[in-house]
């Protein structure tokens, strides 16, 4: 039987969260930005950020296994893809509707699909991704020294 995606999600989620990786916690993006298709140029949205970016992959393209072979490469053997959701909606006509309002019914659905890594492709050249600048937080005693100087010299008036 077929497992339901939200299952899929979800168990995706608790694995990484068992094994010390936090999704929306991930460096990944400060190292090489957001994941991306490598065929379209688009940016993966919504959970599907959270699960490839906790891959912790060196560059952000994915490629499902139709548009490696379209673009003449081919995945590896032996090498397993990543889930990613892709939510929508459509529009249904309904025959034999008493009015033209009720003759359309519009729905929602969610299909699952496979992508994979460029590591895990050969026969396609990616570009190499420039890292993104680093930058450092200031620690919490620094920040909240910050926030109580400016919150000190600030004057209140009252008119």
């Amino acid at each position: 039987m077929k497992q339901d995606i939200y299952e899929q999600v979800t168990n995706r989620i608790i694995t990484q969260l068992e094994q010390g990786v936090i999704p929306w916690k991930s460096p990944y993006f400060s190292k090489v930005g957001f994941p991306r298709n490598f065929s379209t140029g688009n940016r993966y949205q919504g959970i599907n950020v959270f699960l490839l970016a906790s891959l912790r992959f060196t560059s952000p393209y994915f490629l499902t296994f139709i548009q490696a072979k379209e673009l003449g490469g081919n995945v590896m053997k032996g090498e397993h893809g990543s889930l990613v959701v892709k939510y929508g909606t459509y529009t249904k006509e309904i025959e034999g509707a008493a009015s033209a309002e009720a003759s359309e019914e519009h729905r929602k659905y969610l299909k699952a699909y496979t992508v994979f890594h460029a590591s895990q492709i050969e026969g396609i050249t990616f570009p190499n991704r420039k890292e993104c600048p680093s930058f450092q937080l200031p620690n919490a005693a620094t920040a909240q020294g910050h926030w109580y100087r400016d919150a000190k010299s600030s004057e209140i008036r009252r008119r």
